[in-house]
């Protein structure tokens, strides 16, 4: 990356992209690992520092982003999986299932207790499992 952009332009494309998925930002800020405050300090232009490779990566992770141009601007293309290796297949449901899933109070078809169960079901698989990825992946979207 020729690191032409800067922290205001890159904000503003971490927003717009933010904004395309309709993701709220303290969704994403905790998904990367930020405050919610800080997010909305870089996407306004009041953060002074390029966001590291590191951070620019897990953003274009959350964000469903393949080439790290999208959020930097440059001319060239910069494959997301180039640092970051493939995605896990079962990434994109897990996410959705831990973002995504609403209960209203006229939802009668959920019983607490059926989620307290799959929750700790979870938990131990994510914890005991080699292959905690894939059985998550598999546990959660239902």
């Amino acid at each position: 990356m020729s690191g032409s952009a800067t922290p205001t332009e890159i904000g503003q494309r971490v927003r717009l992209h933010r904004e395309r998925v309709g993701m709220a930002r303290p969704v994403l800020a905790a998904q990367i690992g930020r405050s919610a405050e800080w997010l909305k300090a870089l996407e306004n232009g009041n953060i002074q520092r390029t966001p590291s490779l590191g951070l620019l990566l897990r953003i274009a992770r959350v964000l469903d982003l393949d080439d790290l141009a999208t959020l930097t601007g440059d001319d060239h293309a910069v494959p997301v999986t180039v640092f970051a290796g493939e995605r896990h297949a079962a990434l994109t449901d897990v996410q959705a299932a831990l973002t995504d899933y609403r209960i209203t109070p006229s939802d009668r078809r959920v019983s607490v207790a059926h989620l307290d169960e799959r929750l700790r079901k979870a938990w131990r698989i994510r914890h005991s499992s080699p292959d905690h990825r894939s059985q998550l992946g598999a546990l959660l979207p239902g």
